[in-house]
């Protein structure tokens, strides 16, 4: 089922800048987890189209009679990010990143490519000792990149 559901979410998203992001859920499962995105975003109504989409395809196909459900999301800002492609519409915001040794580093991003990101420190607000934060940006490899989150600001 697994297979059958990501062949389907390629021909829903062909036509449009959405992605999948995540398929949680195996033919074992009841329920599959479907994170979408796009490179402006993705919204409710997209996710409904895709999901609509998905119904009708799997009405006129003749699957085995084992019940499942799907739902279509998109990742929310409180997951991480999972693809170099997700990085891009982040241009400017706040990120903290672990690396694969378990050290975080958090900055603006400023720069992504398909190999690296470039993240510039933050100007912290009030600090008093101006040496013992970096002042040039710095870049690193997605290789070794463990995780990125948004950090969310409000204000």
């Amino acid at each position: 089922m697994e297979e059958t559901l990501k062949e389907l979410l390629a021909e829903a998203l062909a036509t449009t800048d959405l992605f999948l992001v995540e398929l949680k859920g195996n033919s074992t499962q009841t329920k599959f987890q479907i994170a979408i995105d796009g490179d402006q975003g993705v919204s409710i109504g997209q996710c409904a189209q895709i999901s609509r989409h998905l119904s009708r395809r799997l009405d006129e196909m003749e699957l085995p009679e084992k019940a499942f459900t799907y739902e279509v999301s998109s990742p929310g800002a409180d997951l991480p990010l999972k693809m170099i492609r997700q990085y891009y519409k982040h241009i400017g915001r706040t990120l903290e990143v672990t690396l694969n040794d378990d050290s975080k580093q958090m900055g603006v991003l400023q720069t992504v490519n398909e190999n690296a990101i470039v993240l510039a420190p933050e100007p912290v607000k009030g600090h008093k000792k101006k040496n013992t934060l970096p002042t040039e940006p710095w870049t690193l490899l997605v290789k070794d990149i463990k995780e990125t989150r948004v950090v969310l600001k409000f204000k």
